[in-house]
């Protein structure tokens, strides 16, 4: 699925109203340059998402990319602070990029070594100990992982609006209730 899948996640952020944090876009000579200082070449999918997003924060979603302080940023949702960090301290490869963490400690990174002939690589969870201590395959491709991604997120916005609507529901039966005693009283 790949770039089609990264289209469908930004099409369902769109049509439930959920707006991407709005940053400085890259340009393409500014994802060369990112490429040539991390010595990998990106997937196209993920690239799309660098091109027109920059970087991806929306509710509970943090993709790591290139934001407004461009490729010298020194926070972790920036790729080069991000990937260049953990490979200082051995937590992945130098084929490897830092994307996000899952919020819980693992951490979510592409595997650029592995770029399939269709220019896409594989999304990997590993523990915030680093790859040597295991690691995950949950995407084959960036847009895959996105889409599972906004899906979730999607289905748990659906989830608490539902029991929101349930105690609506709730409070009203109990006021009806509440007013039809009166009906009894004499």
């Amino acid at each position: 699925m790949t770039e089609q899948a990264y289209r469908e996640a930004i099409k369902l952020l769109k049509e439930n109203g959920l707006n991407p944090l709005p940053v400085k876009r890259p340009s393409y000579e500014d994802i060369m340059r990112l490429e040539q200082r991390l010595n990998v070449q990106l997937p196209n999918s993920y690239r799309m998402m660098l091109l027109e997003l920059g970087l991806l924060q929306v509710e509970s979603i943090d993709i790591a990319g290139i934001g407004n302080s461009g490729l010298e940023g020194k926070t972790a949702s920036n790729i080069v602070f991000a990937t260049e960090k953990d490979r200082a301290e051995g937590l992945i490869s130098g084929t490897m990029v830092r994307i996000g963490t899952s919020g819980y400690g693992p951490f979510y990174f592409i595997d650029c070594g592995e770029l399939d002939d269709r220019g896409e690589a594989p999304v990997w969870e590993a523990p915030g100990n680093g790859v040597s201590h295991g690691k995950d395959r949950i995407a084959d491709s960036f847009g895959d992982f996105l889409l599972t991604e906004v899906r979730n997120l999607i289905e748990g916005l659906n989830d608490e609006a539902d029991e929101a609507n349930l105690e609506d529901s709730k409070s009203q039966r109990s006021q009806y209730w509440k007013d039809r005693s009166k009906d009894f009283d004499s």
